[in-house]
């Protein structure tokens, strides 16, 4: 990537922090979902920048198809979602291909729409409520006492929660679990000191 954008030698120059980044070094020697998700959204995220760059039907499908492995591997692999709708909006802006912004909305689009149906195959097609597949001993009471809680929404989300049928519910559930402890209060090691005030992105 580097090398497309800057020359060989900054190619060469970014194939050696890689080689010896500590957190490469690191995660790549143990089986956890880590280092596969960062290495789809880096794959995904390159492809991502060659469909604006060169908008051919092969790219927007590779960049479908790693974004959703991006997906599956980590659900913290969501912030792709925000980062291509700015970075798209920034290369229309900026003119970089011929697209205008309603261009932009559909590419989008189809990338969601294949992601989310390879997500959907890796869930058997599973279609239900929220709460009838999450499984209740762990979630069901304290997701409810927890979703009451939300400020104006809380009746349309129990709704949803309770009573309307989605694809993939596990894989929903679990998004939402994730916003729900990003708001959390919890401890954190940063920079040698064990503290209570952590930011919500850490």
């Amino acid at each position: 990537w580097a090398a497309e954008v800057y020359g060989k030698k900054s190619g060469i120059l970014a194939l050696f922090f890689y080689s010896f980044s500590p957190s490469i070094i690191t995660y790549s020697g143990l089986a956890t979902a880590d280092f596969t998700a960062a290495s789809m959204i880096f794959i995904a995220s390159y492809y991502y920048w060659l469909l604006i760059r060169k908008p051919t039907n092969k790219n927007l499908f590779i960049t479908s198809i790693f974004f959703g492995l991006a997906m599956l591997s980590k659900l913290t692999a969501i912030v792709l979602i925000p980062l291509f709708f700015i970075i798209g909006f920034f290369a229309v802006h900026k003119k970089q291909n011929d697209w205008k912004f309603k261009d932009l909305i559909k590419k989008i689009l189809i990338i969601f729409l294949i992601a989310f149906m390879m997500i959907w195959v890796f869930h058997k097609f599973q279609f239900d409520t929220i709460s009838n597949a999450l499984p209740p001993e762990y979630y069901e009471e304290k997701a409810q006492e927890e979703i009451s809680k939300a400020p104006y929404i809380s009746k349309q989300l129990l709704f949803v929660y309770d009573k309307i049928p989605l694809p993939a519910p596990v894989y929903i559930g679990m998004i939402g679990n994730i916003f729900y402890l990003s708001l959390q209060d919890k401890v954190g090691f940063v920079f040698g000191t064990i503290t209570n005030n952590v930011a919500w992105y850490y």
